[in-house]
């Protein structure tokens, strides 16, 4: 929803499971924290978004993080690190590597960990395997994610052609998968760097692994 623009929606949302949190603890768990650090991103409320999450991962529990799954341990470090919180990334950090200790089986932790390093320590590198470990499976939101991250990492570099390609496969997902704001976000980035864009799709739905 927050992806698709809809953020007066998304606030209206959080406020009922906010108010019906207390009663259903179990039910909403952590959802509802990263649902309220998304919207405050949204809203370019950085520091409150980053101090929403500080409490609920700052303790670096590897159990809290299975909570709301793998795709959102990414964009959760993406988070706390906009808003100058490094604590808390490297706390989703370590918890992610002691998951990895634990059962390293599943391609998409080997993927969504390549990611997280890559954000927390600023490497291309880590990136760019966390791009290839996603284009393997479904899920053209990690790897759009994953593309506009190297990319923009790319952007401080001398060279700032190298990050053409990344986000300019970044924008096509997001259009094709209608996610509005993220392409909306992407579009003046390409043109800056002398990319002609077109209008973002509008779907209802996105295809299989892109979900609101």
């Amino acid at each position: 929803m927050l992806r698709r623009g809809y953020l007066v929606k998304a606030r209206d949302h959080l406020r009922a499971a906010e108010a019906d949190s207390g009663t259903h603890t179990q039910r909403y768990g952590l959802w509802v924290v990263l649902a309220r650090a998304c919207l405050a991103d949204a809203e370019g409320q950085r520091g409150a978004a980053a101090a929403a999450l500080t409490g609920a991962f700052g303790d670096g529990e590897p159990t809290r993080l299975l909570t709301v799954g793998p795709s959102h341990w990414p964009g959760t470090v993406r988070i706390a690190l906009r808003g100058a919180d490094s604590s808390a990334a490297q706390a989703v950090s370590d918890a992610l590597r002691t998951l990895i200790a634990w059962d390293d089986s599943r391609q998409i932790i080997g993927a969504v960990r390549a990611h997280v390093d890559g954000l927390l320590h600023r490497d291309p590198r880590a990136l760019a395997s966390a791009i290839t470990a996603y284009r393997s499976g479904d899920r053209p939101p990690a790897l759009a994610a994953a593309c506009e991250d190297l990319g923009e990492l790319l952007a401080t570099s001398a060279d700032t052609t190298a990050e053409i390609p990344h986000v300019e496969e970044a924008g096509e997902l997001a259009s094709a998968s209608g996610v509005l704001r993220d392409h909306e976000r992407i579009r003046p980035r390409l043109r800056r760097l002398g990319v002609r864009t077109g209008a973002s799709r509008h779907h209802t739905t996105g295809p299989p692994g892109w979900g609101p």
